[in-house]
């Protein structure tokens, strides 16, 4: 783990601005997230990707904003209401931080977990792939196995932080710990902003890790 967990709310300044961008884009389904994604930001808008990113990194790296560099993808994600989608407990294998921007009224938001188990985590999440696709095809049994399959998945987990979610609030943790998006029961669609940061470095330094830092002191 290099990256502590933060939370910061009123995180943007003008979040009203982040959502007019959010609500012209298209959504698609890309058949392993729930929900809708949009094309990745920077192609929707390069200089709101770059100032929600280096924005979100200055929170870490408050004196290096001008030479923090990276490479990122963020979109952002509707979750729609009444569907039963998430709550699947995993990691971002990829990312060595991931952010979250909530951009809703929805309290739906995120847990991190730890296994019950050092020596084993569950596997098999083909059913949940295939009920992202398309949950509406989902008879009333495959509802019922989906849900009772997610329940013993959870199970395996111990939950040790929840954040709600809470409108204008960003919050970030390294992409290894293991995580889950609280199920969305609100009346309208949950938005967020998304971003799995792949590098992250300083330019002309040696850039330093919180968390290695802290316990190597």
């Amino acid at each position: 783990m290099l990256f502590a967990n933060t939370c910061i709310d009123n995180f943007l300044n003008n979040p009203q601005a982040v959502i007019k961008v959010a609500e012209s884009c298209e959504y698609t389904n890309d058949g392993v997230s729930p929900g809708k994604r949009s094309e990745p930001l920077h192609k929707v808008n390069y200089n709101l990707y770059n100032h929600v990113n280096v924005k979100i990194l200055s929170s870490l790296y408050p004196n290096e904003s001008e030479t923090i560099q990276y490479k990122s993808y963020s979109v952002f994600q509707k979750i729609p209401a009444g569907i039963d989608y998430d709550g699947w407990v995993h990691t971002d294998k990829r990312s060595i931080l991931t952010a979250i921007i909530f951009l809703s009224e929805s309290d739906a938001g995120t847990s991190i977990y730890e296994p019950k188990d050092s020596f084993y985590t569950p596997g098999d999440d083909s059913i949940k792939r295939e009920f992202f696709k398309n949950p509406n095809s989902f008879s009333k049994e495959q509802k019922e196995e989906y849900h009772k399959t997610r329940e013993s998945w959870v199970s395996d987990y111990n939950e040790t932080i929840s954040y709600k979610g809470r409108y204008n609030r960003m919050i970030c943790f390294d992409g290894h710990n293991y995580h889950n998006a609280h199920v969305h029961k609100g009346l309208e669609d949950r938005l967020t902003l998304i971003t799995f940061f792949d590098e992250i470095t300083i330019k002309d330094k040696n850039i330093k890790y919180p968390l290695p830092t802290i316990r190597g002191s």
